[in-house]
């Protein structure tokens, strides 16, 4: 989605798509248990699936193969989309904030073996250290493995590693946030799935809508900022709010890292950050509201 670089796009709202085209059709899982450990092989006989720490394993091939198997499929538009040029630096690299640092976990068969791999699913969590707080970017699995549990397993393995490094460092989290597309203003015509049914899902991971006007900066040279979005966030410990700094000091290094010279003069960023106030934001159930945000106070 988005950073500093030209035609990278931050789309976690597009989260949870059906891959809809393979390498083959080679055999996926019919049935598997998806553990919350380390261990990266789990089921039993052919029944299994590998999951891999993408920032462990240099392997460009892997992240071509993700992108033309999984990450095409389901981020169509050509104004939504990043490439593997844009992911390696930040999974490889050591990017200077505000440009994020990126954790990500590909699931499948023979995940290592190009000549053998399938892949079943992937997510991408970004890490902005300056403002402590992460973003789910991308959340995809293959539609003959959806609803088994799948997504939630790469989102926290994903989120896991963001965690680790963060704690590592002495600066935990301090929230974590991704992107939806707003079903009021985005039809299901428009949109690999309908909106109602991604906010749905969303809901079921546990997100909960930061009550604002949202805008997202524009992705590329060129591109066009979107008020078709929410902005939503994940409860860390059960609470069901997130202090207005947190959420202000992530949209200053959020907005930088898309290149907005000047995000605290941001006619946009001045807007959301008089209406989020001062103190604990209450966050508001995704299933009680189908649209983009009425400020609660």
């Amino acid at each position: 989605m988005h950073h500093a670089r030209s035609g990278a796009v931050n789309i976690a709202y597009q989260a949870f798509g059906a891959s809809t085209t393979m390498t083959s059709e080679r055999n996926l899982p019919t049935a598997a248990e998806y553990d919350w450990c380390t261990t990266t092989k789990i089921g039993d006989g052919d029944t299994q699936l590998e999951f891999l720490d993408l920032r462990e394993t240099r392997d460009a091939g892997l992240l071509e193969a993700l992108y033309r198997d999984l990450f095409l499929p389901n981020f169509p538009d050509p104004d939504e989309q990043e490439d593997p040029g844009d992911w390696s630096p930040r999974l490889w690299g050591d990017p200077a904030p505000p440009q994020p640092e990126q954790h990500g976990v590909v699931a499948g068969t023979h995940v290592n073996d190009a000549s053998a791999r399938a892949l079943a699913g992937f997510a991408f969590v970004e890490h902005y250290r300056e403002s402590r707080c992460a973003l789910l970017s991308y959340v995809a699995v293959d539609k003959r493995l959806r609803q088994r549990g799948l997504a939630r397993t790469l989102f926290e393995r994903a989120l896991g590693s963001a965690r680790k490094t963060a704690n590592a460092d002495g600066r935990p989290l301090r929230a974590v946030f991704a992107e939806i597309h707003d079903p009021a203003h985005v039809e299901k015509k428009n949109d690999v799935i309908d909106p109602a049914e991604r906010a749905r899902i969303m809901a079921h991971l546990g997100a909960r809508l930061v009550p604002i006007r949202y805008v997202q900066p524009a992705l590329g040279e060129g591109g066009e900022r979107s008020d078709r979005l929410s902005l939503v966030a994940f409860p860390q410990h059960g609470e069901h709010t997130v202090d207005a700094d947190v959420i202000r000091e992530f949209l200053l290094e959020y907005y930088a890292a898309l290149s907005v010279s000047e995000p605290a003069d941001d006619p946009d960023l001045v807007r959301i950050t008089a209406e989020l106030g001062s103190g604990p934001v209450e966050l508001v159930p995704l299933d009680n509201t189908s649209a983009g945000a009425k400020p609660l106070r």
